[in-house]
């Protein structure tokens, strides 16, 4: 199934108008991980999919040099984005994303597309020390299934392996 990001995106700009927790009329939730949720068209529960739950979603890229448009760049765990392109040479210093922001320039909030350092960095965020840089795959992969002491220890049931999630392959996008 193939995702049209730039029909996604234009819909998103013309009906979300600024960010919040909230439902949209989306059907996702009007924050960083509902937009990247909508855009990449993963399931909306309850507003679209956490930033972890993206995870499960995503294949990890090698290095930056790999990054296509629509791929997320996911700063620190906390905040998630998407790539446009390079503004300049491709691997460069500087790159175009589209971002759900609650005032990260700490004069504006909602939908941007805009020209960040690389790694990410704003005037609310200092320089990033973690980008994970990810491309949506076909379907999240099987949950491993957790022993009878990991369910006892509280621990959360995790996902397969980065070579697991490797052999889903990438999700078509379609960019025109």
């Amino acid at each position: 199934m193939a995702v049209n990001i730039d029909s996604r995106i234009a819909t998103w700009k013309r009906i979300v108008t600024q960010y919040s927790h909230t439902i949209n009329a989306t059907g996702y939730r009007s924050d960083c991980s509902g937009f990247v949720s909508y855009v990449w068209g993963l399931p909306s529960k309850n507003g679209g999919v956490s930033k972890n739950d993206v995870l499960a979603w995503a294949v990890t890229l090698p290095d930056k040099t790999r990054l296509r448009r629509g791929d997320a760049l996911l700063v620190n765990d906390k905040h998630i984005v998407l790539f446009d392109r390079w503004d300049g040479k491709r691997g460069g210093d500087r790159c175009i994303v589209y971002e759900m922001c609650n005032g990260c320039d700490g004069k504006r909030q909602g939908f941007r597309h805009h020209s960040v350092p690389f790694p990410f960095e704003t005037t609310k965020r200092s320089a990033v020390a973690n980008v994970r840089l990810l491309r949506c795959a076909t379907s999240p992969p099987p949950r491993t299934p957790r022993s009878r002491a990991a369910r006892k220890r509280g621990k959360r049931t995790t996902y397969g392996s980065g070579a697991d999630r490797a052999m889903l392959g990438a999700r078509s996008v379609s960019h025109s």
